[in-house]
Order: structure tokens, then C-alpha cells, then sequence
């Protein structure tokens, strides 16, 4: 176990070993912490959390009270984690990340950079969210789903399994979007940036 200078461990709290702390991290009490983790430098972890094996996080991390953490989870910087909230296992969170209470992500999902994601959003397995975009709470983002760049999902909606949402979409609170509504929306959109060239090039011309 390494510990880095000016990090403080707080009561009860249980580092196993061939773990890196790095500098002035703070980890108050309660928490556990397993094999093969490293923690970056400046991250701040509050107590009754668990963090699995192998997790990996970069510099200015935290980490609110009573998350649970699992197995191969990776942070990038700047990731905000807020109270009670779930990630499984060999999930990816890129910089900038921002995670609200009660929040659950499944296994192998893909959270990339300035993501904002609100109060009691789901997002299942194997679902990728592009940089940029926000989870509106109490949403819902089924299995293998893609969500582009740029794009606001409001409150209450419910984005099925396979879906793919295109980048800068804004998808109306309640909304309910199914894998052939996405596919819709997109081909939709692919024929009016098409028009939209056509009639740039004929202004050209």
C-alpha cells in the first residue's frame, strides 16, 4: 500500500493492499476500499462507500456518501460523484463528469467527457453517452443505447434498449423513444442536412 503526502484516512476506513493513494486525497471514515485500487492526487471521498477492485481515478475526483463502486471502474479528472449512487462493473467515466444522488449505471457503459447526469436516471448496460449531453432526473436509458453529442434528455423520459439518440437532439420530458423512433429521427435529420447542402450549392452555383 502506498499513501501519498498529506492524504488523511478517516476511522474505520479499510485499504487493502497493492493500493496507491495519491497526495492530499481525504477518505473519511466507513469506507472500504479493495485490491488493486489508485486513487489520484486531490480526490475527496466521503464515508460508507465501497470501491472495488482496480478502480482508477485521475486527479480531483469525488465522492459522495454511500456510493458502492464496482469491480474495473475507471475516472477520468474532474468527476463529481454525488450520495447513493451505483456503478457496475468496467464502466468508463471521462473527464468532467458530473453524477447526481441516487443515480444507477450498469456494467460496461461508456460516460464520456462533461456529461451531466440528474437525481434517479437509470442507464443500463453496455449504453454509451456522448460528450456534452444531460440527463434530465428520473430518466431512464435502456441497454446498448447510444446518445449522441450535445443532446438534453428531460425529465421522466424513457429511452428503450438499442436506441440511438443523433447529437444535438433534445429529447420533450415524458417522451417515451423506442430503437425505430431513433432510427426515424435520424434519417429524418440526415434528409434535411442533405436539403439544406443542395440548396447551399445551388446558391453557389
Amino acid at each position: 500500500m502506498e499513501i501519498g503526502y498529506d492524504s488523511k484516512i478517516g476511522e474505520n476506513t479499510f485499504i487493502s493492499r497493492e493500493c496507491t493513494i495519491g497526495d492530499n486525497v481525504k477518505i473519511k471514515g466507513n469506507t472500504s476500499i479493495e485490491t488493486g485500487a489508485k486513487i489520484g492526487p486531490e480526490n475527496q471521498i466521503e464515508k460508507d462507500n465501497l470501491i472495488g477492485r482496480n478502480f482508477r481515478s485521475r486527479e480531483k475526483c469525488s465522492i459522495g456518501v454511500s456510493c458502492h463502486i464496482k469491480t474495473n471502474v475507471t475516472f477520468g479528472a474532474d468527476v463529481e460523484i454525488l450520495h447513493n449512487v451505483r456503478i457496475s462493473e468496467h464502466t468508463l467515466i471521462k473527464d468532467g463528469v458530473h453524477i447526481s444522488t441516487h443515480a444507477q449505471i450498469e456494467s460496461n457503459c461508456k460516460i464520456q467527457e462533461n456529461v451531466k447526469i440528474d437525481t434517479n436516471v437509470y442507464i443500463g448496460t453496455m449504453t454509451t453517452i456522448k460528450k456534452n449531453s444531460t440527463i434530465a432526473e428520473n430518466s431512464s436509458i435502456a441497454r446498448n443505447a447510444i446518445i449522441g453529442e450535445n443532446v438534453t434528455i428531460g425529465e421522466n423520459v424513457v429511452i428503450d434498449h438499442d436506441a440511438k439518440i443523433p447529437y444535438n437532439f433534445r429529447v420533450k420530458e415524458g417522451q417515451k423513444i423506442s430503437a425505430k423512433m431513433s432510427k426515424i429521427i435520424k434519417e429524418s435529420r440526415d434528409k434535411m442536412s442533405q436539403a439544406f447542402e443542395q440548396i447551399k450549392d445551388s446558391k453557389i452555383h
